[in-house]
């Protein structure tokens, strides 16, 4: 694995301070997650992050039937905006799960869409489709496995059949604007990056688009060697989307009452030719801030600052 150990300052597009949380998600507990990932929000912004990057599913990803608790979700859709609010000053990306009032999903329940969220400046960012505001939905929803997301979440295809438009309309980049420079952000969750298996591929519909960075927040589990599949995949994918991509997992044990998952954290940053730019630590909850840019679409790291992440519910 090549790393990148030079340290300058650029005038390039993404020369701003990121703030990757690998976080521990207090499962199924919302006031706790919410409460947690407002500190390191605001840890971060103290650093002078500019964006702020949470993983996929914050309040726990294999909840089992949990999902199909309707006080549940609107515990959830309060907490998304009590972060949209807190997201004054940067971008603020991270996962969650929005339900769709009113609508059936694929169980017979309410409809429910596994997403990513992101807002800058207190409001929730556009990507230009009348429906997509401020969220992404999951593309991909894994069924192999240990994975239930086909169970309870709602494909975006299908979503784009119904309003009549193309699923790629659903799939734009969100833009942003930091430091007067102005910013294509694609945005993807988890299994959407791993597009090999699956006909719908985003980050090669990214890449035809033109985007600045991808980032892919992700809740995936450790299994032997797993490094080596990511890595592998990662250096595929930035080929594709021709950009860099930062890549934000979570850490901890997760019990969907079938089968007890590790996830393993290993977030990290890989430039255009396929480098490791920064990873995160293996195993462990922790909050880093480094600077990205790209003045020939290969971002160089500096030395991050990191540290712990102990809240209440954090497992530290």
């Amino acid at each position: 694995m090549k790393r990148q150990k030079e340290i300058r300052m650029s005038k390039s597009k993404l020369d701003f301070k990121v703030a990757v949380v690998q976080m521990r998600p207090p499962l199924g507990n919302v006031r706790v997650a919410r409460a947690n990932a407002l500190r390191y929000i605001t840890d971060a912004k103290k650093q002078g992050a500019k964006l702020i990057v949470l993983p996929e599913v914050i309040w726990g990803y294999m909840l089992g039937d949990r999902w199909e608790n309707d006080a549940f979700l609107l515990e959830i859709e309060k907490s998304d905006e009590e972060l949209r609010k807190a997201s004054v000053g940067t971008v603020l990306v991270w996962g969650s799960v929005k339900p769709d009032w009113g609508k059936i999903g694929e169980d017979g329940r309410t409809r429910k869409y596994n997403i990513a969220h992101i807002a800058q400046d207190g409001h929730w960012v556009s990507n230009g489709n009348q429906y997509i505001h401020g969220w992404m939905p999951k593309t991909n929803l894994p069924k192999y496995r240990i994975f239930d997301d086909a169970r309870h979440f709602y494909p975006s295809a299908k979503l784009a059949s119904e309003l009549e438009t193309s699923l790629w309309s659903l799939l734009r980049s969100f833009p942003v604007t930091i430091h007067g420079k102005k910013i294509k952000l694609g945005v993807t969750v988890c299994e959407d990056i791993w597009e090999d298996e699956y006909n719908v591929k985003p980050v090669e519909w990214y890449g035809r688009e033109g985007i600045d960075l991808l980032i892919c927040i992700s809740q995936s589990p450790w299994t032997p060697d797993k490094w080596k599949a990511r890595d592998k995949m990662l250096a595929k994918r930035v080929m594709e989307a021709k950009c860099p991509i930062l890549y934000v997992n979570s850490i901890g044990l997760q019990n969907n009452a079938k089968n007890l998952v590790w996830f393993d954290g290993g977030s990290c940053l890989m430039g255009t030719d396929g480098t490791m730019l920064w990873m995160g630590k293996i195993n462990e909850e922790h909050l880093s801030t480094f600077f990205i840019d790209a003045v020939t679409r290969k971002p160089n790291i500096f030395i991050p600052h990191t540290s712990p992440l102990c809240g209440e519910g954090s497992g530290r």
